[in-house]
């Protein structure tokens, strides 16, 4: 067990093999920090060389903010005061990823990974939210997912858990792969193979099979929990050393949803046609991410048991359906992430019963990492708008400019087209008005949720 929420540097040392350059008086530290302006006192700065900073040029920085100790790839000079310790290793990212497994070994019973093109960090939180009451329960910090955040995630854990629930995230082919290695799961949860980082994977087929690199790191007899109606994570029941989970709205899935009803600011359904379930959230795409959750639940507590409480106090992640309210303009923030698949299942929502009478708004930004064929994937989605309930259209962006154009091509709606946020805000009280719904979805990097901030 950590001790009281302290690590202790012999361990660090021991298990990277690393060599010491200073061996200080203080013995432990509190977690793991990569970032010299986050460091506090008390923490273990972990010098990561990346495409833009070298870690190795702030162990100066993250000592004044509090360090008790650095882990290097390059031994700067000294003198360093004397309570400080100082571990050279080859390479910070490979040391950090082993560092993580030895974690993963010593304190964590089994693990959980959620591997998907979308709702990876809402099923997660679900997940927590159902097995809290029966285990002991750690998981990845917020979005930490790629080859980087997830294994400080594991290492900054700070306690022992009986389950440990992590968001296995990639962009490209292997990465999925090394968080495989590093976490070697009992349980995987797949919630989809959507249009997501074809940049660095091409197509459907690219990112399954970059996806289902996790199976070759888990053990005989590891539960495979599968959306039964997405067709190309059917094709993981071939593996028959795996126990399979399916959930979905087929009746043929071991967990399926009937009588979905739809309030404002909830969504119900019934399991099996008779365990009614709750969600203080909307979205179908967030029933399939409860049905994934309770699915995994029980699996891994057989004696788990369902009421129409079970989801209620969840803490769902920011920017994800988030409905505010502000001078009668009801607005649904899903602009955490985009990619074709994500953008309609959002527009899903705009066909609620509540907003069948009011102008229905779509602010939509551009969809980054869809590689060579980015303009064709906006100009798909500008025709499919044409059977969604929008009723006028803001394009923001240099890539969302064509789905604008394919759009103005198959509807009659009103369509507005800005270069950035910053433009839009200026401009957007002559279009959007009192008694609208505003829907919000773009990449996280076109920073859409700017657009609340205005006054």
């Amino acid at each position: 067990m950590y001790n009281n929420f302290h690590m202790r540097l012999k361990d660090v040392q021991k298990s990277l093999s690393a060599r010491w350059i200073q061996k200080g008086s203080l013995k432990t530290f509190k977690r793991v920090s990569i970032d010299s302006r986050q460091t506090k006192k008390g923490d273990l700065f972990w010098a990561i060389h990346g495409a833009r900073f070298d870690g190795n040029q702030f162990v100066q920085d993250a000592f004044e903010s509090g360090a008790v100790a650095a882990v290097v790839t390059q031994a700067a000079q000294g003198p360093w005061p004397s309570h400080v310790s100082i571990l050279k290793i080859a390479d910070g990212i490979k040391a950090l990823q082993k560092y993580a497994s030895v974690v993963r070994k010593q304190y964590f019973k089994q693990v959980i990974g959620v591997v998907g093109s979308n709702g990876k960090t809402s099923t997660k939180n679900m997940i927590e939210h159902l097995l809290k009451p029966y285990l002991t329960c750690g998981k990845t910090i917020s979005n930490y997912n790629n080859h980087i955040g997830l294994p400080l995630s594991c290492v900054n854990t700070q306690k022992a858990c009986e389950v440990f629930i992590a968001e296995m995230g990639m962009s490209h082919f292997g990465e999925i792969g090394c968080l495989g290695r590093i976490l070697k799961p009992n349980t995987v949860v797949f919630t989809n193979i959507g249009l997501a980082h074809l940049e660095g994977v091409k197509n459907l087929k690219g990112v399954l099979r970059a996806k289902e690199e996790v199976l070759n790191h888990l053990p005989h007899g590891a539960s495979l929990v599968l959306n039964a109606d997405d067709a190309k994570l059917r094709t993981l029941t071939r593996h028959q050393k795996f126990r399979i989970i399916t959930y979905g709205f087929s009746r043929h899935a071991d967990f399926h949803a009937t009588i979905v009803k739809r309030s404002l600011r909830s969504t119900s359904f019934l399991v099996n046609g008779k365990d009614l379930i709750r969600l203080p959230c909307l979205g179908d795409f967030n029933v399939y991410n409860a049905l994934a959750a309770l699915a995994t639940a029980h699996a891994v507590v057989p004696k788990f048991r369902l009421n129409h409480r079970v989801f209620a106090g969840i803490c769902l992640p920011g920017m994800r359906t988030e409905i505010r309210k502000k001078k009668g303009i009801l607005c649904i923030n899903d602009a955490y992430n985009s990619n074709p698949t994500s953008v309609k299942a959002s527009l899903g929502m705009l066909s609620h019963p509540a907003f069948q009478k009011k102008r229905k708004v779509f602010v939509c930004g551009d969809m980054l990492e869809l590689g060579r064929y980015s303009v064709e994937w906006h100009r798909r989605l500008g025709r499919h708008l044409k059977s969604s309930q929008v009723d006028i259209l803001i394009a923001i962006g240099s890539k969302a400019e064509a789905m604008a154009k394919e759009a103005a091509k198959h509807n009659s709606f009103p369509i507005y087209q800005f270069c950035d946020v910053d433009e839009f805000r200026q401009d957007m009280h002559n279009i959007i008005r009192s008694g609208d719904v505003v829907l919000l979805k773009a990449s996280r990097l076109i920073g859409l949720e700017k657009i609340l901030n205005k006054k």
